[in-house]
């Protein structure tokens, strides 16, 4: 891997203190009801929520301890623990009213990937909540939301009743056990399917913020230079840590929450030395009223030196070769600075495993990296015995600028991370005998889509992000129409899709999910949509620029 790796002597000196920093939670309520005892195993449990505003009381002096808590109930609860991040749109469910209380809450929920509905168009907000219901909604909001990576899972086949855990539920009961988030009703039954109790949501809700604060810690200054970074150092549980970061950013969920944020079209038209230091520092608010939490400090190519200066890092964490460079100019500065180039899915996951060591989380980030390993085995153990899919992966399309040339289309070759994923995933590389990021108009002239034909991919992949402008996406008509591409196998079966570019081009914590998601799309009758990468982009039913292309003859 071309990486610039500093020592770590000198970077991490202090032990730092653990810390919440996940919004801000009311401090409404109190613990002073009549029908809870300072006796009572959940005495310190309930006194936390209510202190917290996060489960508040049934009556001006009840709390309802032996009650069963709802859907609506629970959601709240979760949405009070975010800081009651703002909902924007309509809730999908015809049983969900904007004048219900919980109307924003499940709105939240939803859109961040915590809850589904009981239905394709109801939520039923009355029902009550099972306990291995409840600690899926913890397991979303931690991977989901948070981008947490998901570590500390425990075999639970010494619970005589752990073949009653529904195959759903299976992977979030086997992780709140393991982080002594829940607990079994007696010594050796765990009771997956009983309603929850107030109670044991107040209980589970408290051991809940004692993990977070666990996976959290005060006193690093973190500058994420490319998105990738922001998911890797989220992964590994220290995104309230970060104080600056790209223009690109936009994941996890959680990221896009803090205050001031802004999508990068709103930095699109604008080179980095324009941006106004004084709103990315937080010393005045944006047009809208609210004041930068988190800095938006570079592009993929450059930064913003007066930010990064009035940021004060005591880490700044770079990827890819255009910033490489970056490493000595900062570190000169007294900046620790490190940058990765991944080339193969061995050097993304070490990569993952040096970031932890920086962080101080590296048996974490190990453990992180065994499970994502395990993941391909899996993939491979059902991809070794299909046959492989010829894959076209377009990285970028062809753009003409007239006297100054023609570039691209633009894929990749062999020994790459690409080539890696496509080949896990039960598919051959179309070009897989060339060499890193290709050019292929620099390589093949004007028969670039000719070399193209001639190699007959049977899927094609173009990629599509969030708000990206017309201009900057290939459609799947332009595709369809190009020369002799009506001839390609991919074209004729109707294998011209969209994929993910964040999800597919970013190595990190979610490059599994992006070999989880190719292996899909190549091999549908075997594998499963993963659930949190966006549908349906990859199953072609977006086209920004043009009407669909008349049927072949």
């Amino acid at each position: 891997m071309k990486r610039l790796i500093r020592t770590l002597s000198g970077v991490l000196c202090v032990l730092l203190l653990m810390t919440i920093i996940l919004g801000p939670v009311s401090a409404e309520g109190t613990a002073d009801f009549s029908d809870v005892s300072e006796h009572d195993w959940f005495y310190e449990d309930v006194c936390f929520v209510a202190e917290n505003g996060i489960l508040k009381g049934t009556g001006a002096t009840t709390f309802s301890p032996e009650a069963e808590i709802t859907r609506a109930m629970a959601v709240t609860a979760l949405h009070r623990l975010a800081g009651t991040p703002r909902a924007e749109g309509k809730a999908p469910f015809e049983d969900v009213a904007a004048t219900d209380y919980f109307y924003d809450a499940v709105l939240w929920a939803k859109d961040a990937g915590i809850i589904n509905g009981d239905s394709a168009t109801t939520f039923s907000p009355q029902l009550s909540v099972t306990r291995e219901q409840f600690a899926c909604m913890l397991y979303n909001y931690t991977t989901e939301y948070l981008g947490i990576g998901a570590t500390g899972s425990k075999d639970l086949t010494e619970y005589t009743d752990a073949n009653t855990i529904s195959d759903y539920a299976a992977d979030a009961m086997r992780w709140v056990c393991g982080n002594e988030i829940l607990r079994g009703n007696t010594a050796t039954t765990l009771a997956p399917q009983d309603t929850a109790t107030r109670a044991e949501i107040a209980a589970l809700l408290h051991r809940f913020m004692s993990f977070l604060d666990r996976t959290h810690r005060d006193g690093l200054r973190i500058v994420c230079m490319a998105p990738s970074m922001v998911e890797c150092v989220y992964a590994l549980g220290y995104g309230d840590c970060i104080v600056g970061w790209s223009a690109y950013t936009d994941y996890p969920v959680a990221a896009t929450e803090t205050g001031g944020y802004q999508p990068y079209q709103f930095y699109y038209n604008t080179d980095t030395q324009d941006f106004d230091v004084d709103y990315e520092l937080g010393r005045k608010p944006g047009a809208d009223g609210e004041y930068k939490e988190v800095a938006t400090v570079s592009k993929f190519y450059d930064y913003n030196q007066a930010i990064l200066d009035g940021l004060q890092p005591t880490l700044v964490l770079c990827e890819g070769s255009e910033q490489e460079p970056w490493v000595e100019t900062l570190t000169a500065q007294g900046y620790p600075t490190y940058c990765w180039t991944p080339e193969s899915i061995d050097e993304i996951y070490d990569m993952m495993i040096e970031i932890g060591a920086l962080l101080g989380a590296e048996d974490y980030a190990r453990e992180l990296v065994a499970g994502y390993y395990q993941r391909i085995d899996e993939i491979t153990s059902v991809t070794k015995d299909l046959v492989q899919i010829r894959t076209y992966f377009e990285i970028a399309h062809q753009s003409d600028y007239g006297e100054w040339g023609k570039f691209g289309p633009y894929t990749e070759g062999g020994n790459t991370p690409f080539d890696e994923m496509i080949k896990i995933a039960g598919g051959e590389n179309l070009f897989h005998d060339g060499e890193g990021y290709m050019n292929l108009y620099a390589i093949y002239g004007e028969d670039a889509f000719a070399e193209i034909v001639k190699r007959n991919p049977q899927v094609i992949m173009t990629p599509y992000w969030p708000g990206a402008y017309d201009f900057e996406v290939t459609s799947l008509y332009e595709i369809m129409t190009r020369p002799g591409f009506n001839e390609t196998e991919a074209v004729q079966t109707g294998r011209v899709t969209y994929y993910d570019s964040s999800l597919m081009k970013r190595f990190g914590p979610r490059t599994i999910t992006a070999i989880e998601k190719l292996a899909y799309l190549l091999h549908p009758y075997y594998f499963e949509n993963p659930q949190n990468s966006v549908s349906p982009w990859e199953l072609g039913k977006i086209d920004v620029a043009e009407p669909a292309p008349a049927p072949l003859p």
